[in-house]
């Protein structure tokens, strides 16, 4: 028995195990490792003329700024995963969502904005756009094109995946993105104000005419899911036009005015959200969510993509005694000023993710034909949410948890021996794995390899790990040893 947890396992000719030649003619894609949906609730003042005027002239009390309009926020992030042994380098990829399977309700001062919610119905994503809030049957998607930032922070160089890394990306946020920016042209709002639409914005990037996707850029940010937490799609149409929001949400003075399309709320008055995971998908056969990979050389989705993954929300990992999220905010505490070029007083409060599980990654069986199920390959997680940087990020609940390695894949490449492993989850990627070597089991593992070697643990939350050793000089049977 060795003192510590650890696989060992023997290179070379003499042990069975030869160089692995790889195909030139094999195109290998990246593996969507996760998805995720922050959601979150941020206040502004009103920016359009009559709405500021009509608050400053009749208000109880007068002033604009003594208002503030809640928004929800909705923002997505892709993590691609590289589980081969050469890097992969793409123009750019694209991810496409269909139906986020979340649902919503809203409260103005404990009371709710839509009568429907008062029945115990919540509604999807895009029910909260104006042109949609009476359409049961309205779809929402999210198509992301993926690139990594240039040396000015914008979107638009190659992504490079050296084997065994990932990399998150998330919608690119302007430097000097803020809310007046936002809004500067009123009713025609930059990228984020998701209001209308016939505006796409989820779809494609007003700022750059890009018809591949949004603008999504990948970052190295420690304990994040966002490249920039500032902006994020958000929508204001919390209640119902056509004279058909609850007049018990409506202020006297609104009420007497007619003035009802929109909800402003006075700072010191609440706002409540409550969050719940449900089919959003409208038919009544097929998966309640979607994934799709696009190979990013196309502009239609069809012609562009390379495997589209249907998920069901059985078995979703979630506090089924408490699967409702609720939250109640001051509505003067979540404002984010015009000029605000921070957060501010945004505020999350819920998460959705589609994670990959351990064991499909293990396996690696993503792209395999015939087609793996898409719950057999991915979790989908539900779960409350305090703040951005999460110390806690998002794992399958399949992670890990015996320090004793286990190898699920050996390679070797001239001089470079690439060893896959699984072994205890570090979602943090903390986890030291050490790695030993020696050409002699009776002598003992002596030669300290760890300087010959990299640990990738990039998907270390998982589990797992690619081990990477320099083996030059090492003879044709060699015994590597790696430890806990």
């Amino acid at each position: 028995m060795h003192p510590r947890s650890s696989i060992t396992l023997c290179i070379g000719l003499l042990c069975g195990l030869t160089s692995t030649a790889v195909s030139q003619t094999e195109v290998r894609r990246p593996v969507i490792s996760k998805v995720e949906f922050l959601f979150s609730m941020v206040s502004h003042y009103n920016h359009i003329a009559d709405r500021i005027n009509f608050y400053n002239s009749v208000g109880n009390p007068k002033g604009n700024t003594n208002y503030a309009v809640p928004h929800l926020v909705y923002e997505p992030s892709v993590t691609l995963y590289n589980p081969y042994n050469e890097p992969l380098t793409m123009t750019r990829s694209r991810v496409k969502i269909w139906d986020p399977p979340v649902g919503f309700a809203f409260k103005k001062n404990d009371v709710y904005l839509r009568s429907d919610f008062a029945s115990g119905n919540f509604h999807s994503l895009g029910r909260f756009q104006i042109a949609n809030q009476f359409n049961t049957n309205v779809r929402k998607s999210f198509t992301l094109s993926l690139s990594s930032p240039t040396s000015t922070g914008a979107p638009g160089d190659p992504i490079t995946l050296q084997p065994g890394e990932s990399k998150t990306f998330s919608t690119w946020v302007d430097k000097d993105w803020n809310w007046a920016l936002e809004t500067a042209g009123g009713y025609l709002p930059r990228s984020f104000y998701d209001w209308n639409d016939s505006n796409n914005f989820t779809n494609r990037d007003n700022r750059t005419s890009n018809n591949f996707g949004v603008e999504a850029i990948s970052h190295t940010l420690p304990f994040s899911t966002l490249n920039d937490p500032r902006a994020g799609f958000q929508t204001d149409s919390l209640s119902l036009g056509n004279g058909q929001r609850p007049a018990a949400t409506l202020y006297s003075f609104e009420g007497s005015m007619n003035y009802n399309a929109w909800v402003a709320i006075n700072l010191n008055d609440t706002v409540s959200v409550e969050t719940k995971s449900m089919r959003t998908y409208p038919f009544p056969t097929g998966p309640d969510f979607y994934v799709s990979l696009l190979k990013g050389e196309a502009q239609d989705t069809t012609a562009d993509n390379v495997k589209t993954f249907g998920l069901n929300l059985a078995g979703i990992v979630q506090n089924n005694e408490n699967p409702v999220v609720s939250r109640t905010f001051r509505v003067g505490d979540i404002l984010q000023a015009p000029s605000d070029k921070t957060p501010g007083g945004k505020s999350p409060f819920a998460k959705f993710t589609m994670v990959a599980k351990s064991s499909a990654l293990r396996t690696n069986r993503f792209y395999a034909n015939p087609a793996v199920p898409g719950n057999d390959l991915y979790e989908l997680q539900f779960s409350s949410l305090t703040g951005f940087n999460l110390t806690d990020p998002s794992a399958p609940s399949d992670a890990g948890t015996s320090a004793a390695p286990q190898i699920h894949g050996v390679s070797r490449s001239g001089n470079t021996l690439f060893v896959d492993f699984s072994g205890s989850a570090s979602p943090l990627g903390t986890k030291n794995w050490l790695v030993r070597g020696t050409s002699s089991l009776e002598a003992g593992f002596t030669d300290n390899l760890d300087g010959a070697t990299t640990v990738v643990t990039s998907m270390s939350g998982s589990g797992i790990y690619k081990a990477i050793v320099d083996i030059t000089g090492r003879g044709e049977s060699y015994f590597v040893r790696i430890e806990e």
